[in-house]
Order: structure tokens, then sequence, then C-alpha cells
């Protein structure tokens, strides 16, 4: 190679049109750089600034206080956040994330039960990159309780059933727990509780059951938390 052996690019065509495949390469000493290819192209190592590319958004449910998203890492500086009220409204820039590898952001200046709508968009300073690219597709996110955690599922001789504990939340004003006697099956309310324990009374000894729970702050309510990880008694 003629040309400097730092950031560099590698592409290659997809139906004739050129696809970004890896950025800011770095050559080593003996000239040579070494990929894991899957698919058959015609691959090109190029000098030339780079584009970044746009990243996807996603919504992760925190609590009742503020919102989180999440997106996937791009090269880069960092990432600028904007938020709107309507999907389709004005964006106004909400925060300047400064390392590309943090790719999550919590916004506590919300309000309780109102929609917002949320866009990411790389930048960078880099002299071998576009400055910023595309801005990201919207995500729609409103405050919402964080699943809980069951913390264990053991049959209790004491208590002639299966005790079930899990981590409390702040915000939820009750939990549902849920029973099946298959992983993948049939999934039956068994108790509303405002406790973060019960003893289920109805499981036998030697039987395995598996248990899930969720947070509720209101009957039908969308702040209502998702369902925790299943938990199965034959795990502990």
């Amino acid at each position: 190679y003629k040309f400097s052996k730092e950031n560099l690019k590698l592409t290659y065509l997809s139906s004739t049109n050129p696809v970004l495949e890896d950025s800011n390469v770095d050559m080593a000493e003996d000239q040579y750089y070494e990929y894991d290819i899957d698919h058959n192209s015609t691959f090109v190592l190029s000098k030339g600034k780079a584009k970044l590319g746009a990243t996807k958004v996603k919504f992760v449910a925190n609590n009742l206080k503020s919102v989180k998203i999440t997106w996937s890492k791009k090269a880069g500086n960092g990432y600028y956040v904007y938020r709107a009220t309507k999907e389709n409204g004005k964006y106004k820039k909400i925060a300047t994330i400064k390392k590309s590898a943090t790719v999550s952001y919590t916004d506590k200046n919300v309000s309780r039960g109102k929609t917002y709508y949320y866009k990411v968009k790389p930048y960078s300073k880099k002299s071998s990159y576009n400055k910023t690219a595309k801005m990201s597709k919207a995500c729609k996110a409103y405050t919402k309780l964080k699943a809980p955690r069951i913390c264990s599922a053991k049959y209790s001789k004491k208590r002639s059933g299966v005790m079930v504990e899990w981590t409390w939340n702040s915000g939820a004003k009750k939990y549902e727990l849920y029973r099946a006697t298959k992983k993948d099956g049939k999934y039956k309310k068994i108790v509303t509780t405002t406790k973060t324990f019960i003893t289920d009374k109805k499981a036998k000894k030697g039987k395995t059951y598996y248990y899930k729970v969720k947070a509720i702050y209101k009957t039908g309510s969308r702040m209502n938390s998702g369902f925790s990880k299943i938990k199965s008694t034959e795990k502990n």
C-alpha cells in the first residue's frame, strides 16, 4: 500500500453497491489485517473518510421517575441524544455523550405517564470520519416499573410449601405472582400481594414448579413492569 496504513476502511460489494464493513482500520507492520468473513463478496481496503452509521435505540423499563434508553455502539467519539413529545415533532438535544463506549442514557426530567420519543446520533472528531451520522429512528418511551427479580423459590418443610421471594420495586403498589408446571407452559396467577414473598402451599414437595412475577403500579396501566425472568424450584 502506497498510502497510509492507518484509518483505512473495509467495504464489500452487495448487488454492485459498496457496504461499509469496518472503519478506522490500522494495518499491522507486516501489512496484514485478519478478519473472519462469513459471506462471499468482493472486499476492498481503501483510504478516505468513513461514514458513521446510524444507531438503533431501544427503550428499557427503569422506574416511575426516569426513562432509560440504550443504543447500539458505533465508531466515533460519542453521541447526541434528542427528545420530543411527538414522533414527528421537533426534537431537542438533551444530552451529549462523550464516550463511544457509553451506550445508554437515563432521562430524569420526565413526567409520570407522559410519552416521549428519543433519537440518537453518533458524532466524531476524527478526521477520518464524517462529523456526524444520520439520526436514528424514533424510540417511544415512558416511565415504567422495572421488572422484579425472583431471588429464590425453595420448598420449606416448616411452611409446608414453596417459599418464593423477589426484589422490592420502588413505586410498585403490589405484585402479581404466576406459576406453571412447565417452563413454557401456561402460567396461572396464584396471588396478588403487597409483600415481596409468599408461601405457595399448593406446591408439593419434590415436584418442579416455575414462577414469574411482575410489579403493579395500577391495574391495567402501561406503567406496570414486564415479567421477571422465570425461576424454577429445581435450581435451588
